[in-house]
Order: C-alpha cells, then structure tokens, then sequence
C-alpha cells in the first residue's frame, strides 16, 4: 500500500512504475481470510513493523516516512489513548 499526505500524479505514477509496488487484485472470500488467520497462527507469517504509533501521532509519523523513503519496517498506527 502506497499512502501519501500530498498525492501529486508524479507520486501516483511513480507508485506505479515502482519495482517494490504490485497490483493486486483479488476477491476475498471467508476461506481467504482463513488461510491467512493460520499462516500467521502457524508463524508463516511474519510481517516486520518497524514503528508502532498512537492515532494521535499519525499524521507527523506519515509524513516523517514520507520524507525518510525506505522504513525498516511497516508503520502501525493503533488506536490506543
């Protein structure tokens, strides 16, 4: 996913034409969901988070990683006050 605070076309396109990025375009269905709800019980799925952040914050840590590039990790935003 590709999340910007000031979408510009030059951004969109660059998402696009990116190696890193992917279109993906599926139908999820309950078994889907399933299967990914085992992988992850099962440690096949191990997704790397890099920063955890309260929904109070998110707006400057969105726009931190946009101004660093490559995060070492996905950002989280929760929704704990």
């Amino acid at each position: 996913m590709s999340l910007h605070i000031v979408p510009t076309p030059a951004k969109m396109i660059g998402c696009l034409l990116s190696p890193r990025h992917h279109i993906v375009i599926a139908n999820p269905t309950p078994e889907s969901f399933a299967g990914i709800s085992e992988a992850a019980e099962q440690g096949r799925l191990a997704p790397v988070i890099g920063r955890v952040v309260p929904l109070s914050e998110a707006i400057p840590a969105i726009i931190e990683l946009e101004k660093t590039g490559n995060p070492k990790g996905k950002l989280v935003i929760a929704p704990m006050e």
